[in-house]
């Protein structure tokens, strides 16, 4: 992800100037780049936290209204369509967690000469909001599979091992982001440059923790969303009843989303290892903050 930081140096016409501050200078040059890259995010991510809260209030006074007017009987009818108020709070405390994310990678491109420690904090702050929002994330798409498989119309479509897998798949997500978020505290260390902060550890066992983890989650759910589908559309008949077709648009529809999400997470993964060994994480940040609120948007 982020690696060992080794000056080097290149000469110019008699006069002998390290690598380091060749970056220094373009790093320099691309400040008001990064930050309006950085208040992009911040204000998007802001503008689906705020649109999501809204419409979550909303809900919660409209569900009020009609409680008092409606029997529990339609309230139950209403759950059944898919919303859930797990799922809307998961949604509303995911997109929170992404503002907060991008928010806290701003002071990154302002302090003059942060120390050792203060890269260690910051840098601290950002992983565990940004885990926090995936955990988030896929929690959402969890419960929704959850609510998919508790269906009569899917409830015959899976065996044994999918209810099992289905059960447990977010415990172990979960112990495993708890897992590289204290790797990451105990074996990265960072020190200050020119350039900023960079990340000085040397080994990856905290990346391959995290992202051993979000593939399997992500291959995962994408398994308990097709599955019950292919074997829908064995069973399907000509009469087929419209909250069935509601509910097959809907793991249409999740299938969508979480190929998706399976795309974003690749391809940062891939950039990030793609960086030069001695990026400044600043820019590795900016990329993980796109991510996140690329997810939340497919998501949410």
């Amino acid at each position: 992800m982020r690696h060992h930081f080794f000056p080097t140096t290149t000469t110019y016409t008699n006069t002998e100037v390290t690598t380091d501050e060749i970056i220094s200078t373009n790093i320099s040059g691309l400040r008001i780049p990064f930050t309006i890259i950085g208040l992009l995010f911040s204000v998007a991510s802001l503008y689906v936290f705020l649109s999501i809260t809204i419409h979550r209030l909303r809900a919660i006074k409209r569900q009020k209204k009609e409680e008092i007017a409606q029997r529990q009987q339609s309230v139950r009818s209403r759950r059944s369509k898919g919303t859930s108020p797990y799922m809307d709070n998961l949604s509303v405390v995911a997109s929170m967690f992404a503002f907060m994310n991008c928010v806290s990678d701003q002071p990154l491109l302002y302090i003059k000469s942060p120390t050792n420690v203060t890269c260690k904090i910051i840098q601290s702050l950002s992983f565990v909001l940004y885990s926090a929002g995936i955990v988030c994330l896929y929690s959402f798409l969890w419960f929704r599979q959850r609510a998919c498989y508790k269906n009569p119309t899917l409830s015959e479509m899976h065996g044994k091992f999918a209810r099992i897998l289905s059960s447990t798949i977010l415990p172990l997500f979960i112990i495993m982001m708890l897992a590289g978020m204290i790797l990451t505290g105990a074996l990265w260390e960072f020190t200050t440059s020119d350039i900023g902060c960079i990340e000085v550890a040397q080994t990856r066992t905290p990346l391959i923790v995290l992202f051993t983890g979000a593939v399997a989650m992500q291959g995962t759910l994408l398994t308990l969303f097709v599955y019950p589908l292919k074997r829908h559309a064995g069973f399907a008949t000509s009469n087929v009843l419209p909250s069935d077709k509601l509910l097959m648009a809907l793991v249409k529809r999740s299938i969508i989303t979480t190929g998706l999400c399976v795309l974003a997470d690749a391809l940062a993964f891939i950039i990030a290892v793609a960086l030069p060994t001695n990026t400044p994480f600043i820019v590795t940040n900016l990329l993980y903050d796109a991510n996140l609120v690329c997810n939340v948007v497919c998501v949410v």
